[in-house]
C-alpha cells in the first residue's frame, strides 16, 4: 500500500470523521476516495491538493513524503488554547440544595411474594413392556427380523 494512502487514512483517523464525511469536506468524489484508500488508484495531485485545502494545518511535506512534524507549527498551541475552556463554569447557587420543583427521591419498594410450595409429582409404576421383534430394512429392498430369546 502506498505510504501516502497510509497518511491519508491517518488524517481521517486524527480528524475523527468517516470516509464519507472526509470526502464531503474535501470535495473528493466518494468513489475516488474509496479507490485511493483501497489501493486501486494512486492519489492524484488534485486529490492531495483538495485534502490540504480542506485541512490546511497538515504539512504537505508530511503528506507527500512522511517528513515530520505532521502538522504546521503553532497548530498544537492553537488547539490547546481552544480546548483550555473550563469544563464547569462558576455557579453562584448551590445546585445540591433542595428545590421545590424536584421531588425527593424515594427508593422503590419491593414486594416479596411468599415462597412457592413445591408440587410433588407422583410417578406411578409403568407396566413392564417387552420387545416382540425388530425389523431392519435394507436399501436393496430386503429385510431381516430379529426376535428376542425366550426366557
Amino acid at each position: 500500500m502506498d505510504h501516502i494512502v497510509i497518511r491519508i487514512k491517518e488524517i481521517i483517523e486524527q480528524e475523527g470523521v468517516s470516509q464519507i464525511l472526509f470526502a464531503e469536506k474535501t470535495g473528493i468524489n466518494k468513489s475516488t476516495l474509496s479507490h485511493v484508500l483501497t489501493g486501486r488508484n494512486h492519489p492524484s495531485s488534485k486529490v492531495i491538493q483538495k485534502i490540504l485545502t480542506a485541512y490546511p494545518h497538515y504539512r504537505h511535506e508530511w503528506l507527500l513524503s512522511g517528513e515530520f512534524p505532521m502538522v504546521k507549527e503553532g497548530y498544537r498551541e492553537q488547539q490547546a488554547k481552544q480546548t483550555n475552556i473550563p469544563l464547569f463554569t462558576e455557579m453562584t447557587e448551590n445546585v445540591f440544595s433542595e428545590s421545590p420543583h424536584v421531588p425527593s427521591y424515594q427508593p422503590p419498594t419491593l414486594q416479596i411474594s411468599p415462597a412457592l410450595t413445591p408440587q410433588i409429582e407422583v410417578v406411578t409404576a409403568q407396566v413392564a413392556r417387552k420387545v416382540e421383534k425388530i425389523i431392519v430394512y435394507y436399501d436393496d429392498n430386503t429385510y431381516q427380523t430379529f426376535m428376542p430369546l425366550e426366557d
